[in-house]
């Protein structure tokens, strides 16, 4: 009896260990099962510039590399260019677009870009950043694109922090923007006048028809006119999002005040009641002095 209270014992134990070993196998499967990404997963570190949170997102590479292709496929978006993956291995091994400004630490990086940067021909911001460690990676989706941003890594491994920087990919947009002025100043005689700015003109009656709207990205002028006479110029600069302006007019004028609009031609013409714009008004910006800054919503 004891024998075969013995080996009642053993089977027990075995029986008991087969479906301890059966459990974990099948607690470790569900684990790799729930590890595949089948839809967009909010992930961290928030960015520190705009708090952009990150996500992991669903992608053909088991390594985590992830496309501009899927990326624009997760946010049901899309992007007007889409840059090269470059590695990182203590230094980049290849080059971003001239004009954006890459830093890290090996974990954590920043961008920048002093203005919409020229690609081919065409003017860009970014629109989504893929920051790869190990073998998962975090992509920042600005909705509206941006001029820079910081503290961008990789998913938190079982460390708890993230992994170091494998590779970055970038997606750009493009920058639809231009910029139309009207301002009233003194000439030399004192007389009161006003000009407008020269460029791409949208409207077809009253004092608008002349008011041309210009695509300026980076450093650039706009001249001012007055019955089709240059009397003075605005020196524009973008930077992070933000355009400086310097006003200058010839022939010893005085600028009083005026008005500069910010964005798309549609926009221009979408503000108004198809009459000229009331450009002291939103979406249009006032200004007193000479120099003055307005951000690029």
């Amino acid at each position: 009896m004891k024998k075969v209270s013995y080996l009642l014992l053993v089977i027990s134990l075995i029986i008991s260990s087969c479906s301890e070993n059966n459990d974990l196998l099948e607690s470790t499967s569900t684990l790799k099962k729930k590890a595949i990404v089948t839809e967009n997963q909010v992930s961290s570190p928030v960015s520190a510039e705009i708090h952009i949170p990150p996500y992991v997102i669903p992608g053909d590479n088991n390594g985590g590399n992830r496309t501009c292709a899927e990326v624009a496929a997760a946010f049901n978006t899309s992007f007007d260019y889409c840059g090269d993956k470059i590695d990182y291995d203590g230094d980049f091994m290849g080059s971003f677009p001239e004009g954006l400004i890459i830093s890290t630490d090996g974990t954590y990086v920043s961008f920048d870009v002093s203005g919409c940067i020229e690609i081919e021909g065409e003017y860009y911001k970014v629109g989504a950043v893929v920051v790869k460690g190990s073998d998962n990676a975090n992509v920042y989706y600005y909705p509206d694109g941006a001029w820079s941003d910081s503290g961008l890594a990789s998913p938190e491994n079982r460390s708890g922090k993230p992994a170091g920087l494998s590779n970055l990919t970038f997606c750009f947009v493009k920058c639809d923007i231009g910029v139309a002025i009207k301002l009233w100043y003194y000439d030399y005689l004192g007389n009161y006048r006003h000009a407008i700015s020269e460029g791409e003109v949208v409207f077809d009656s009253g004092w608008c028809s002349d008011l041309g709207i210009s695509k300026t990205y980076m450093e650039g002028s706009i001249q001012l006119i007055r019955e089709g006479v240059v009397v003075g110029e605005v020196d524009i600069k973008l930077e992070h999002g933000v355009f400086n302006f310097i006003v200058m007019m010839y022939d010893d004028a005085h600028l009083d005040w005026g008005g500069v609009f910010i964005g798309s031609k549609e926009l221009l013409v979408d503000s108004t009641t198809g009459e000229c714009p009331a450009y002291w008004t939103d979406p249009w910006h006032k200004f007193i002095d000479s120099s003055f800054s307005v951000p690029l919503n």
